[in-house]
């Protein structure tokens, strides 16, 4: 006797997704608000924040990041992400840092996974823009220039009495 059964599987299907954000700022112990920051002195030191978010519904249990720029960050990190979850680098305890020397663009890719399982890849950019500062002498002329004039007469004045009667007191000396 052949007994017909059907069975129906519920449940999810295991999906690895994250979110990935990459910010610049100049405070090593906090993230940055922006992804592009203007710095006006050369070889400024800029500090960037990884932050990471599980989109998916399996917690991913290693992590990797590299950047174009900075090279590897950190490959086989183990961190329990949970879904719904976030962690950035400096709450994991990294200072990532660089000289900037000019305008820089660099992609961070992380890539979050369970070894054997599901994994997920995320990309983010941040921008660096080197503008010096601007150095004007525009405050020298016009008004403030008029407003000196007569200050500066009375200083070559005094300065022309001084040696005046410095040269005579010398003349009536030799």
């Amino acid at each position: 006797v052949e007994v017909p059964v059907e069975m129906t599987v519920q449940g999810e299907v295991p999906v690895a997704s994250i979110a990935l954000t990459k910010t610049v700022g100049l405070d090593p112990m906090t993230c940055a608000t922006t992804s592009n920051l203007v710095v006006g002195q050369p070889s400024t030191v800029v500090y960037y924040c990884y932050t990471v978010s599980n989109t998916g519904n399996v917690t991913l249990t290693v992590h990797d990041l590299l950047d174009d720029q900075l090279g590897t960050i950190f490959t086989g990190f183990a961190y329990d992400l949970a879904p719904g979850a976030s962690v950035d680098t400096v709450a994991a305890g990294l200072t990532i840092s660089t000289t900037v020397t000019g305008t820089v663009t660099n992609v961070g890719t992380w890539t979050a996974y369970v070894p054997g399982g599901p994994s997920a890849t995320a990309t983010a950019t941040a921008t660096v823009t080197e503008q010096p500062t601007d150095v004007s002498l525009s405050g020298f002329g016009g008004e403030a220039q008029l407003a000196l004039q007569p200050v500066l007469l009375a200083a070559l004045l005094i300065l022309t009495l001084g040696l005046a009667a410095l040269w005579r007191r010398k003349a009536a000396e030799g």
